[in-house]
């Protein structure tokens, strides 16, 4: 009977919260060009970006870099820094409301372009979530399960209250889980789950398995993520939230 409540409450929660839509862009910039890059985001695109949520274009916007960024900034496949865009729904996503840069900034636009490789786009339903006031550290994993349907029920009935009640002992700021609905194939990833934290300490303690143990029980005795997801996370990547506008 609880674990049938469990799954009804689930399918509420993720009915609910299945409008929001997550837009997502990786980018590789040099080590040359990094500088510029940052600054430029920070000091005038952010700006741009919270007049486009207070124009009702947008939910939030999340500007975020790499934590080993030294390790990959002279791997041009490899993303540097990430953007997140969130709306409320396709709709809004589609609608083609411009951002009002001109406006916000008081000059052209295309005086603070910085050079940057754009290396991939990826669109995302939110499923369900731990809503979340501000993170200093994010961990994005990236999964493939067999059973979609199983993954999907396990973390918002299993994972999603034990993360909740544990909030306190590990430093988790927010958690989320999202379906990927474009592009769509058989190299692609179909599910995406985040940790937010408010320190790096506590995100790393998070990525070595220190949190399993909590609450006198073992999660894992009572996952079947073996089953849904045999081969586990497929990319997990560890990032610093630069700045967030929501």
């Amino acid at each position: 009977m609880r674990k049938l409540l469990l799954t009804l409450i689930a399918l509420v929660i993720s009915t609910s919260a299945s409008a929001q839509i997550i837009y997502m862009q990786s980018h590789h910039v040099k080590a040359e060009d990094m500088e510029r890059f940052e600054q430029n985001e920070l000091q005038y695109w952010s700006q741009v970006a919270e007049q486009a949520i207070e124009d009702g274009n947008m939910g939030g916007w999340y500007f975020l870099r790499r934590v080993d960024v030294g390790s990959v900034m002279h791997d041009e496949t490899e993303p540097t820094h990430l953007f997140v865009n969130v709306y409320s729904s396709i709709d809004q996503l589609t609608s083609g409301a411009a951002w009002a840069a001109l406006d916000v900034l008081g000059f052209d636009p295309s005086l603070i372009q910085s050079e940057s490789t754009l290396l991939a786009v990826q669109y995302f339903k939110m499923e369900s979530s731990i809503p979340d006031n501000g993170f200093t550290h994010t961990i994005l994993n990236f999964a493939k399960p067999v059973n979609g349907a199983g993954f999907l029920e396990e973390n918002i009935s299993l994972w999603k209250p034990f993360f909740e009640s544990n909030m306190d002992a590990t430093g988790m700021q927010g958690w989320g889980i999202a379906s990927k609905f474009y592009p769509q194939g058989m190299d692609h990833s179909t599910f995406m789950t985040w940790d937010h934290f408010n320190s790096l300490a506590d995100a790393m303690k998070h990525l070595a398995g220190e949190n399993i143990l909590l609450g006198g029980e073992n999660i894992l005795e009572q996952s079947n993520m073996s089953e849904y997801d045999p081969d586990g996370f497929r990319y997990r990547v560890l990032f610093e939230n630069l700045d967030s506008r929501f």
